[in-house]
Parts: structure tokens; sequence; C-alpha cells
């Protein structure tokens, strides 16, 4: 069995402005599909993105362009008509160059819309234990959002303040 591998003439990034896409406020959740042309030649797009809600709904939306030679296009997906909860994404890419070869890809990803809540983590009974970058996750800044978002009062030290002891402080001050 033999398999050749080429780089894809367009590439193509799901993403937010927050943290683990967990929008606190519906009227500014947004998707962004960014796409990079990597190619010599203009090209044709069509992408295609489905989003199943928490109620069952599915909600289908397709975009379609040229992309200019090494050129970026977003498109912006809203999902303010998304309910509270955990929906999932899915975006499919075609790439149809001037020859009429088309290429395709997929990107899963979810989101949720948050409940408006008024627990702080100052006030908050809960606690846990995260291993976010030390397992290759999310940095200090962005799992501290995220965490601070879902009401935890507090996670191990060692995680917030990092192994080196010389970090201790600024990473305190980052986290508050």
């Amino acid at each position: 069995i033999a398999m050749a591998l080429e780089e894809a003439p367009v590439a193509m990034r799901v993403v937010s402005d927050v943290p683990g896409h967990l929008f606190e406020d519906p009227e500014e959740a947004v998707m962004r599909i960014c796409l990079k042309s990597r190619s010599e030649i203009i090209q044709s797009v069509l992408v295609d993105a489905c989003i199943t809600m928490p109620d069952g709904r599915v909600r289908k939306e397709q975009f379609a362009s040229k992309i200019e030679p090494l050129q970026e296009k977003t498109f912006a997906l809203e999902l303010g008509d998304a309910p509270v909860g955990k929906s999932d994404l899915v975006v499919r890419l075609e790439v149809i160059d001037a020859a009429g070869d088309k290429r395709g890809m997929e990107r899963a990803t979810s989101f949720a819309i948050l409940p408006h809540f008024e627990r702080t983590a100052s006030n908050s009974p809960f606690g846990m234990w995260s291993f976010f970058e030390n397992h290759h996750g999310a940095d200090i800044e962005t799992t501290c959002q995220i965490l601070r978002k879902a009401g935890v009062r507090g996670t191990l030290t060692n995680f917030i303040l990092g192994v080196e002891p010389e970090t201790w402080e600024e990473n305190a001050r980052r986290t508050v």
C-alpha cells in the first residue's frame, strides 16, 4: 500500500474569541471560519456548517466564495439562536480548483451558551483538580477564565502558580 501526501490548497481554522467556546452572552456568540489559500491560483470554496443544538434543532448554513492566491477569507457564523447548553458544530470545506478537482476537509467542535448566574468563584463551594497545562491543555490564563465561568472557587496550587518558585508571584497576579 502506498500513499502520497500533499499540502491542502486551503487551510481552515474554526475559532471564537472566548476560551473554550463558552459564550456568556448569546448576542456575542460567533464562531469564525478562517480560510487561508496556500495556492498560486484562484480557488472556489464551499463551506457547509451544521449546528446540532441541545434541544434537537439542527441549523445549516452555507458560504460560497472565491479565494485569491495566497489570501485569507473569514466567514462569521452567528450562534445567538442556540439555546443554553452545549451544541455541536461540524464545518465541511470543499475546495474546487480551476481544473474542477475537488478536495475536502472537515472540522468538528462544540460550543456552549452558558446560563446567566450570579455566583462568583469567591462564594462558590466548588473546587476541582485541574490538569490542563500539565497534560498539554490550555495555558494558565485560558484555564482560569474557563474555571471562573464555571464558578469554580479553586484548583491545585501547583497548577495555578506553576512548578517553578520564581514564577509564583507573577502567576498568582495573573490569575486573581
